[in-house]
Parts: structure tokens; C-alpha cells; sequence
């Protein structure tokens, strides 16, 4: 009903500066908890909250990733969406999408994300589903089809990367299906 969660397959949940829950969802994309609405459970779904969300597209979401400067990155089953949390007149401004695009060097190795992470340098490293690894050469989150790199190193056929992680050293783990490697 009204103010409900629009899915129990919750993947991911993170907060942002201003205290408002966003949560991943497989199947019912990404719900908004604000500050405000908290003792009330009221969730909104992102289709009610930004203006140009799509109504049947980019609703299994896997990850959240919340950069420093407030933009959400959300890692689904069809490229990256990415938004700003900042929430002017009861909405947002807008979302931003990104996907393969066959004829684009530049573009993700597939659309199947399962995870997009930032480092502690600010790289930012998108994993896909069988396609293996990929850093983001974009300055600004807030655009369509951000460009992508390949991760020297990083073979796609050692398996699919599930999560990344980093730890106190800087180095990146990488957590296979059947192996950890370390970057």
C-alpha cells in the first residue's frame, strides 16, 4: 500500500548526509526513507521522487555507493543509475543512466552491475557480470553514459567478482566466486 517498501528482496541500504534511508531493492528499485518520514516507516519509491525515473526499467538494484560530494551510484541488472541526494522541492533533480553500448570503447563491459565501489584515492571500480573490472574516468557522476577504463591486471576470466573492498593499505580485494585477489 501507500508508504510501503516496494519489494522485500532488500539488497543494500545507505544513509546520506542528511539522514535519509535509501534503499536497494531486486525487483522494486530504489526506495527513499527521509529523515522526516522515519518514526512514520512512510517509503517512497525513486519513481515518485525523480522526475525522469524510469517505471519499468532499472528496478533490480544490487549496491549503493554514496560518493563523498552526495551523488549515489546504484549498481542494477542494467547499467548504473546515478543521482543526486540532494532533494530540492520534494524531488530530485534527476537521474543519470549508464549502460553497454556496443560501439562505444568506453562503455561498460556489460550492463549487469553487481557492484560499483570508491576508493579511498576517489577511483571509482565497477564490477560486471561476467565482464570483469572497469574504473570510471568520469570527474562528474551526474551525466549519461560516463566512460570507463580497463583495470590492468584484472582477468575477467578468473571468475565473476562478486564484491571489492579495500583495506588499510590501499589495496583492493577483490571476492571471486572462487577465489580473493588482491590489487
Amino acid at each position: 500500500g501507500e508508504g510501503a517498501i516496494t519489494s522485500d528482496n532488500i539488497y543494500d541500504v545507505v544513509e546520506d548526509s542528511a539522514g535519509n534511508i535509501w534503499i536497494a531493492t531486486h525487483g522494486g528499485g530504489v526506495n527513499l526513507l527521509r529523515e522526516r518520514n522515519m518514526e512514520a516507516g512512510h517509503f517512497e519509491p525513486l519513481t515518485a521522487v525523480a522526475g525522469n525515473a524510469p517505471k519499468d526499467t532499472f528496478q533490480k538494484v544490487r549496491r549503493l555507493t554514496l560518493s563523498s560530494d552526495g551523488v549515489m551510484v546504484a549498481s542494477t541488472t542494467e547499467g548504473l543509475m546515478t543521482f543526486a541526494t540532494t532533494i530540492t522541492t520534494d524531488t530530485l533533480q534527476r537521474l543519470y543512466f549508464t549502460r553497454r553500448s556496443d560501439n562505444d570503447l568506453h562503455s561498460l563491459y556489460a550492463s549487469d552491475v553487481t557492484q560499483t565501489y570508491i576508493s579511498k584515492t576517489g577511483d571509482i571500480y565497477v564490477a560486471t557480470m561476467g565482464g570483469g573490472v572497469q574504473r570510471m574516468s568520469a570527474d562528474n557522476l551526474l551525466a549519461d553514459n560516463l566512460p570507463m577504463e580497463p583495470v590492468e591486471g584484472i582477468d575477467a576470466n578468473e571468475g565473476l567478482v562478486l564484491s571489492i573492498t579495500e583495506d588499510t593499505d590501499g589495496n583492493l580485494w577483490f571476492v571471486r566466486e572462487g577465489s580473493l585477489n588482491r590489487y
